[in-house]
């Protein structure tokens, strides 16, 4: 940014996580098949048919190696926690 606060970093990607506003914290792993609708649900929208099959095989390819879940959160300190012992952070 115009600060010069920021630097480009790479990291490894260990989990994708869905945020859902909750009471409690708990966070599971996605099926498959929901972590893929979630997925493809955040993706620009193709109107192409040939680019939306290609978005969705590297969403398939993404899901083979990076474990999808759903967090169901509330705003304390706790939640951070609860994805760090999830993942082994």
């Amino acid at each position: 940014g115009k600060e010069h606060l920021n630097r480009n970093m790479e990291a490894p990607l260990c989990g994708i996580v869905f945020l859902e506003q909750g009471e409690d914290n708990k966070i599971e792993p996605l099926s498959n098949a929901e972590a893929l609708g979630r997925l493809l649900g955040e993706c620009r929208k193709i109107p192409f048919r040939s680019a939306m099959l290609k978005t969705a095989e590297l969403c398939g390819k993404l899901l083979d190696r990076v474990p999808v879940y759903r967090l169901s959160c509330n705003i304390s300190r706790d939640a951070v926690e609860t994805v760090r012992k999830e993942l082994l952070l």
